[in-house]
């Protein structure tokens, strides 16, 4: 090999850090172009996107029994019911189902109030007001 060509001078920590760098962002790009994507398609652009839900509470629950209905186990009820798009959780035990919120086709998402009650076979066999109404008239 010709001594006479320079070699040019390597500073490695330089090279490591500018590494590590080009590794973190690499890693984490992907996250963050999903969370902005996400979050983008979410904002409220002139509404809401958690609006009340425009049922009246009867036409509410009739149609969380359209999605379960009575005797469905709970299981079956809780899934179909994640599948139309409502969220929801249980109560200190798994008697009952509380309907919190209903993600609509058209984007906007309903607040619910409907709980669906399970039988000791844990079968859906009632739904009823999640909130209870209190007031002084």
């Amino acid at each position: 090999m010709d001594s006479n060509i320079p070699l040019p001078t390597v500073n490695h920590t330089d090279d490591i850090r500018r590494a590590f760098v080009v590794s973190i962002a690499m890693r984490y790009l992907p996250v963050v172009f999903a969370a902005c994507m996400t979050a983008g398609c979410h904002l409220p652009i002139g509404k809401p996107s958690i609006i009340a839900s425009p049922l009246s509470q009867a036409a509410q629950e009739a149609a969380i029994l359209d999605v379960a209905p009575l005797g469905t186990p709970r299981e079956k009820a809780v899934a179909a019911l994640e599948t139309a798009g409502i969220t929801g959780n249980y109560g200190t035990r798994d008697s009952i189902y509380y309907c919190d919120l209903w993600q609509r086709p058209e984007g906007v998402t309903w607040q619910m109030n409907v709980a669906v009650l399970f039988d000791e076979e844990g079968r859906v066999y009632k739904t009823r007001t999640a909130n209870a109404q209190t007031a002084v008239e």
